[in-house]
């Protein structure tokens, strides 16, 4: 909540919501295997994070023929490090607890990487989501809505 000088905490109804269509940005890793893909994998990755947090660890251990799209959140956190330098994270969405509503629900996170799928060409492969902490929140909403998802699987949510 934005205080303004002289408003008090308690008028929740000196304040209003709107929603708007804009364009946001999405940045994501696509990555191919050699021969043609059997499925795409889309990490998605905690709260703070970057696609490149989830994707390093798992590399290893996901499929030779898959075809992974690594997207970083939407909405940039950034965070001071012990250094003093500023490091930037992500979120794919912002939940309110104690007043149980989102600020920013999943939805624009949800379009943004439907739109990176169709933009990868590879839409029509079966798909597995994979998404830790935050991102484990988020891999079945977008499972929901995407075609041919055959696993889902959250980490540490």
């Amino acid at each position: 909540m934005v205080l303004i000088q002289g408003m008090s905490k308690s008028a929740p109804q000196d304040l209003h919501r709107i929603s708007a269509s804009v364009s946001l940005p999405l940045t994501y890793a696509l990555s191919q295997p050699a021969g043609p893909a059997r499925e795409l994998i889309i990490l998605l990755h905690g709260f703070e994070q970057t696609g490149a947090t989830i994707a390093e660890p798992l590399r290893t251990v996901l499929p030779a023929r898959a075809a992974v799209l690594v997207p970083d959140g939407p909405f940039p956190i950034p965070r001071r490090a012990k250094s003093g330098e500023w490091k930037i994270g992500c979120a794919w969405f912002f939940y309110e607890a104690p007043l149980k509503r989102f600020a920013i629900d999943m939805q624009p996170a949800v379009r943004l990487i439907q739109e990176a799928v169709r933009a990868s060409r590879l839409a029509h492969l079966p798909k597995r989501v994979i998404g830790f902490s935050q991102g484990g929140w988020l891999a079945p909403v977008l499972a929901r809505e995407l075609d041919q998802v055959v696993q889902v699987i959250g980490i540490g949510c």
